[in-house]
């Protein structure tokens, strides 16, 4: 579990920096700063959908397997896996 957290934590920094391309200093231009800021934030946005994404396999997983489990509870998992993704 802490190499799928991992390559998600991954997934997820690449994706916000790859919307980072200026550097913010107080004596940027206002315009600059604009555009600078629209870009990262349609970075969190793809950056929370990925984990949105993410966090749903993850459900389906832990419910597919407690269907195979008799007596399993479908959200027995879901503590450990979210503790994984915090990580």
């Amino acid at each position: 579990m802490k190499a799928l957290s991992d390559t998600l934590t991954q997934r997820v920094e690449d994706l916000i920096e790859s919307h980072h391309h200026e550097r913010l200093l107080t004596t940027t231009a206002a315009r600059v700063v604009m555009d600078e800021l629209v870009e990262r934030n349609d970075g969190l946005e793809q950056a929370v959908r990925e984990l949105a994404l993410e966090v749903q396999r993850l459900r389906a997983r832990v419910e597919q397997a407690s269907t195979r489990a008799p007596g399993a509870s479908a959200y027995s998992e879901l503590p450990r896996v979210s503790a994984a993704l915090q990580r």
